[in-house]
């Protein structure tokens, strides 16, 4: 029954992505879901969340997303200074 209880707060997730975008710019963590996901299931509704993102209403990134953008921000920051470890 768990697995119900994360697909209805996906769900009700992507209905107030879907309204927020109407409105103004969102931005996404996904961190269950990959972005591939999240917009596969907001199809499912008819709603088209690679066109919010296309049109700089909507970003949507996941966790492991930005924790690999951090480390390659951190390994090129040390790369340019010289730095070994």
């Amino acid at each position: 029954m768990v697995t119900g209880v994360l697909e209805l707060e996906t769900i009700l997730a992507l209905h107030l992505i879907n309204a927020a975008c109407s409105l103004e710019r969102s931005s996404v963590r996904g961190v269950e879901e990959s972005r591939q996901d999240l917009v596969t299931q907001a199809a499912s509704f008819g709603w088209d969340f690679d066109d919010f993102e296309k049109r700089g209403l909507l970003r949507i990134a996941t966790m492991l997303e930005e924790l690999m953008q951090r480390q390659n921000i951190n390994m090129n920051r040390k790369l340019r200074d010289g730095s070994e470890g």
